[in-house]
């Protein structure tokens, strides 16, 4: 069957133009529409909103005098240790052993630098900083401790420590490292390594934790 022939009249500008067009039934809806129909007639889907991601929070450093209590540095250093309040002159990038280690710290975010000397002054000291590090610094600070020569590797409490006797011009010592996610405890002073890995690194692990607690 031929489609029906429906003629118009379309005024233009004052000019009648005359013209037929096909009539062609109306489109029949068969459902609710499942896509939103543009200006130029295609249909988009709807654009998901995206999941907003958590905000890391900052890591809480402890308190020096939490951080190694003053009894056991009494039990391992001296029994007339005392609290510096300026790390009695010394930061601890100046005292670790090696580049990379001291790079690091250079290279830290956040840093909380303590110190503890002998009651009416003395070559000997311990040491200790609590540092945020970018993950690539911390992982090439890792990658070396493994491959240097004299370093012990452990692990407390979900930390990797990393312990080491260190020989100085005066006298002998230790430094001990303790790293948990970008989070890196350090220490070094004039204390067996055996100190380090029983006493101060365990301690400084506790009191971190504890200021993390909740």
């Amino acid at each position: 069957m031929r489609p029906r022939l429906l003629c118009v009249a379309v005024l233009t500008l004052g000019v009648a133009l005359t013209g037929c067009a096909v009539s062609v039934p109306a489109a029949t809806s068969t459902g609710p529409a499942t896509a939103t129909a543009t200006a130029t007639g295609e249909a988009t889907e709807a654009t998901p909103t995206p999941t907003p991601t958590p905000t890391q929070t900052a890591v809480v450093f402890p308190r020096c005098e939490d951080l190694i209590p003053i009894e056991l540095l009494q039990q391992n250093f001296s029994t007339d240790v005392v609290a510096y309040t300026d790390g009695g002159g010394w930061t601890i990038g100046q005292l670790l052993p090696g580049p990379v280690a001291r790079s690091a710290v250079e290279k830290a975010e956040r840093a909380v630098d303590c110190g503890w000397g002998v009651r009416g002054g003395s070559d000997g000291g311990v040491h200790a900083a609590v540092l945020e590090l970018p993950a690539g610094v911390r992982d090439e600070l890792v990658s070396a401790l493994r491959a240097a020569d004299g370093y012990t590797e452990a692990a407390i409490e979900g930390f990797t420590i990393f312990t080491s006797a260190v020989h100085g011009e005066i006298a002998d010592g230790a430094v001990g490292y303790a790293f948990e996610g970008t989070t890196w405890l350090a220490i070094v002073g004039n204390s067996k390594e055996a100190a380090m890995q029983s006493a101060y690194l365990p301690a400084a692990v506790a009191a971190l934790r504890a200021a993390n607690a909740g």
